[in-house]
């Protein structure tokens, strides 16, 4: 990157070398030579410049001739004066229309919109075309500017004829850049005069020269003591603080200043400089006094001009001590100099060199296709001859791709309309292969969880990813199970992701169908066949027709439909589970009633009473404890935990039975709700999918065939 002025240097030369073989009929690239050097010139003696800006356009002339006497200022800085900020720009005439042609004497002739021009071999024509050329007339036609039609437009006048691009004039018509004129006879040139329209900034505008870059780094604005700023000069002051920005200076000129009235004092100069510079915005650091009139202030050839006394001549120790004397600024301004020369002309340099840059680049393009022209005229005559042979070679070529393609894309979508009935065995539950029976298989992997909510406990259905694999098709990779071990999914998120992909699989399988196996060969054999078709044309202009259709790729990329809203079914239900303390209570007081009833049976039968039986079997219980009670009552504790343990157990077990039918029942609602939401939506969206994907390659095949009936066409028109 070019950050430094040797750098820019650098490149001004390079362009230089760059333009050269160009400089030598083409006054355009000379004039930008020109400016070119002037530019090197400037960086290689760092040529500053400082405008003046002036009330009056005596005082700017005496600024300036007052500025010139500076040695130091002048050895290092060119001084000049003009009413408005200067700009860089080249000649408007260069970039001008022009009417180029090839002979040994001109072959350049720049146009202007107020004048006519007559081309000829009159001697009175504004172009006169030698004797040479027999079918040229002597006033042949007429080329003008037409401000109605905003264009350049060419009318013809001679016996013999004037033709553009190969058609003959019959009327007045308009002229574009690039545009191949010949006066005479098409067919016998060699008896007539050719020549090009050349315009190439008709369309960019942005290529013309730029008239908003400055053509100077300092300002300098002279100022009165009798003459305060009108409107028109705090305009021009804001303007070209706009351009310089910090780099602006005034000068006081204080011959106004009348001895007897104004004492010129070092109060008074603080308080105008004071004021002038709020009102102007300039530093009081860049103002300064200078008496203009004085001879010698102004040099060797006024010295001998007789004037009253300055101001600045008046016996006044302090003033002259000042720090608003001129000397004080013109040090300033000396200091900004040489501190930042190369920081000065680098900014105004730089976007010259780059717009030059840019011109060349536009012009040396416009050349090559200038320089080209011939060739493609050339060109255009081969084509007319073998245009016949082209349009035989695309009608074969079209024939074949429609007649090919039509019957394949036929059978796809019949292939298709079969396919979104589905075969009966998808949804089948006793086949193995279908959707139904592995929703089935995997909703045995939703687990059942309990949670409350709020007063409630619910039964959730929940996939956990540790018990196994969930399948979540992914744009990059579609074949690859998605596992995160810690994740635990809700079960309608878990049946959606897996009937996608169940769903993805099938529309997978569709799509390799009609790739590679349809209609003997597929998708892929139609544009094997479609190629080859196209290999019977033999121009150039249909590699880029192949590069552009190129063979569809094997993989089906379907995006998730996830995103769609679908109704959910339950996976959840509350649930009412006693407690252990109550089941285990519920059971004593079962167990008990039936020891009940076993002793009431057996006192009908005349065994024993109810009474009698208990106190025969607590007997041997309450012996056993009135002759060892400890071990009596660890034996009892002992028996009343395993009776306990054994109960929790069984309570654990009836729960988890109870649960299991609920999760079956859920799993049910489940498997029916998504097998319709799979039958009804998802096989459709995906196999619009599919259908999509075919179009668009029916797409491209049509647009092939497009190309080929404009080619066609367009070898008929160059035929005629």
């Amino acid at each position: 990157m070019n950050n430094t002025l040797q750098d820019w240097a650098q490149t001004a030369t390079e362009l230089r070398h760059q333009i050269r073989p160009l400089c030598t009929n083409n006054p355009r690239f000379v004039a930008i030579d020109q400016k070119l050097v002037q530019i090197l010139e400037t960086i290689e003696q760092k040529n500053l410049s400082l405008q003046i800006f002036s009330q009056a356009a005596q005082q700017a002339d005496g600024v300036v001739k007052f500025l010139v006497t500076q040695p130091d200022l002048a050895a290092i800085c060119r001084v000049f004066t003009a009413p408005q900020p200067k700009t860089w720009s080249l000649d408007p005439s260069l970039v001008a229309p022009a009417l180029r042609f090839n002979r040994p004497s001109q072959q350049f002739l720049s146009l202007n919109q107020t004048q006519t021009y007559t081309l000829g071999r009159g001697e009175h024509c504004s172009l006169q075309v030698d004797d040479s050329y027999l079918f040229v007339s002597s006033e042949h036609c007429h080329i003008e500017y037409d401000r109605s039609m905003a264009a350049w437009t060419i009318e013809d006048t001679s016996r013999n004829g004037t033709f553009i691009n190969g058609e003959r004039l019959s009327q007045k018509v308009g002229v574009r850049s690039g545009d191949h004129i010949v006066l005479g006879s098409e067919n016998l040139r060699e008896h007539s005069f050719e020549l090009w329209f050349d315009d190439p900034f008709n369309r960019e505008s942005k290529a013309k020269p730029d008239s908003s870059l400055i053509d100077f780094d300092l300002a300098c604005f002279g100022f009165t003591l009798d003459q305060g700023l009108t409107e028109s000069d705090r305009q021009q002051l804001d303007e070209v603080r706009k351009l310089v920005k910090t780099n602006l200076y005034g000068l006081i000129d204080v011959n106004a200043i009348d001895s007897a009235d104004t004492p010129f004092t070092k109060e008074f100069a603080k308080a105008f400089i004071d004021s002038l510079s709020k009102g102007t915005k300039i530093s009081s650091s860049r103002l300064g006094y200078a008496d203009l009139r004085f001879a010698k202030r102004l040099g060797s050839d006024l010295e001998r001009v007789s004037v009253p006394e300055s101001p600045l001549d008046r016996p006044n120790p302090d003033l002259s001590k000042t720090k608003y004397t001129f000397q004080a600024c013109l040090h300033t301004i000396l200091q900004n100099f040489q501190e930042n020369c190369e920081a000065l002309l680098l900014k105004r340099l730089k976007p010259q060199i780059e717009h030059l840059k840019a011109l060349i680049d536009r012009l040396s393009a416009y050349e090559a296709s200038v320089v080209s022209k011939p060739l493609q005229l050339n060109l255009l005559d081969q084509k007319r001859q073998n245009s016949a042979y082209l349009n035989l070679q695309a009608q074969q070529a079209l024939y074949l791709i429609k007649s090919q393609s039509e019957a394949f894309f036929k059978q796809a979508e019949n292939y298709l309309n079969q396919a979104e009935k589905a075969d009966n065995t998808f949804f089948d539950e006793l086949c193995v292969d279908s959707l139904s029976y592995k929703m089935q298989v995997f909703s045995r992997l939703l687990t059942p969880h309990v949670s409350k909510r709020g007063n409630k406990k619910l039964l959730q259905l929940k996939y956990v990813s540790a018990n196994s694999q969930l399948l979540e098709p992914q744009p990059e990779q579609r074949d690859t199970f998605r596992s995160e071990p810690s994740k635990v999914i809700d079960a309608n998120t878990a049946m959606l992701n897996f009937c996608e992909y169940e769903l993805y699989l099938w529309a997978k399988k569709v799509w390799h169908e009609i790739y590679l196996n349809l209609a003997s060969g597929g998708l892929k054999s139609l544009h094997d066949k479609v190629f080859t078709a196209l290999e019977l044309i033999s121009i150039k202009e249909l590699s880029a027709i192949k590069e552009q259709y190129d063979i569809c790729a094997l993989d089906l990329h379907v995006l998730s439909n996830s995103s769609q809203q679908f109704t959910q079914a339950p996976d959840e239900t509350v649930i009412k589970e006693p407690s252990a303390l109550s089941y285990l209570m519920k059971k004593v007081r079962s167990q008990w009633m039936q020891f009940i009833f076993l002793f009431s049976f057996f006192s009908i039968l005349g065994i024993a009473g109810r009474r009698q039986i208990m106190r025969n079997l607590m007997s041997p219980i309450i012996s056993l404890f009135g002759k060892a009670p400890i071990i009596s009552g660890l034996v009892l504790i002992g028996l009343i935990f395993v009776g306990v343990k054994f109960g929790l157990r069984v309570y654990q077990e009836d729960l988890e039975e109870a649960r299991s039918k609920q999760g079956d029942d859920l799993r049910l609602k489940l498997c029916k709700h998504y097998q319709e939401l799979a039958k009804k939506h998802l096989m459709r969206s995906y196999l619009k999918i599919v259908k999509m994907k075919l179009k668009e390659e029916q797409d491209r095949i049509e647009n092939i065939q497009s190309h080929l009936e404009n080619l066609i066409k367009t070898s008929v028109q160059e035929f005629k």
